[in-house]
């Protein structure tokens, strides 16, 4: 629990002064190791919504980086279903 709050508050801080490619590694990353990180998909809306620019190239949405984390979010939970990466699953253990 300690380290999902630790990852939790470095991606926070981690929109204010990391690059965008270096948090979002970060939250995938966290999406991998921890069990339904809904903290990845949040904290990209709050990144979204603090810094607020539309893209011409995505039709004007401004959200997209909370869109990558939702589409990211589902596709490694499908995974991890599918391939029962996580071992320690079936005792109601994370990973880490």
């Amino acid at each position: 629990m300690k380290k999902r709050i630790f990852l939790s508050t470095i991606l926070f801080l981690g929109i204010f002064y990391l690059p965008f490619y270096i948090v979002f590694t970060l939250g995938v990353l966290g999406l991998v190791f921890f069990k339904k990180y809904w903290e990845f998909p949040v904290i990209m809306l709050f990144a979204d919504l603090f810094y607020y620019t539309s893209e011409a190239r995505f039709y004007g949405i401004f959200i997209v980086g909370f869109l990558l984390s939702m589409s990211m979010f589902f596709l490694v939970d499908f995974l991890k279903n599918k391939l029962k990466f996580n071992q320690f699953e079936n005792n109601d253990r994370s990973f880490i």
